[in-house]
C-alpha cells in the first residue's frame, strides 16, 4: 500500500507545475508588419494605406506596421475608431464631422452628395 502511495504522489507532484499556464511567446511584430507590407498587400512607393483601428485593442502591431508602410515609400493616413459606447453618444453632426474626415481620394470613393 505505501509503494502504490508513494508512486501516486509521485505521479500527481508534477500536476501542479504543469497546470500553470505558459507565458505566451514574444511576438515579432516587424517581422509580421513587414510579411504584410511586402508579401500581402506589395506596397508601392506612394501608395496611401490608411490605419483604421481601435487603439484600445491594439498590441503593438500598428506601429509596426505604420514603420513598414513608411519604409516600403508608402504613405499613412490615421482615423481613431471610436468605442462602442462612444460611438452610440454621437450627434449626426459628429457623425458627419467624422464622414467627412475621410480621405475619399485614397479610397476611390466619392464624397456623399446631400
Amino acid at each position: 500500500m505505501r509503494q502504490a502511495l508513494r508512486w501516486f504522489l509521485l505521479a500527481i507532484c508534477p500536476l501542479p507545475l504543469a497546470a500553470q499556464a505558459a507565458s505566451p511567446p514574444a511576438v515579432d511584430y516587424a517581422r509580421l508588419a513587414d510579411l504584410v507590407v511586402h508579401r500581402t498587400w506589395k506596397l508601392a512607393p506612394g501608395e496611401r494605406v490608411v490605419f483604421f483601428w481601435d487603439k484600445a485593442y491594439d498590441r503593438g502591431m500598428a506601429s509596426a506596421l505604420r514603420a513598414a508602410v513608411l519604409k516600403a515609400g508608402a504613405t499613412v493616413d490615421d482615423l481613431a475608431a471610436p468605442t462602442a459606447a462612444a460611438f452610440r453618444q454621437m450627434t449626426p453632426a459628429q457623425l458627419a464631422a467624422r464622414d467627412s474626415a475621410w480621405p475619399h481620394s485614397s479610397l476611390r470613393v466619392a464624397p456623399r452628395r446631400s
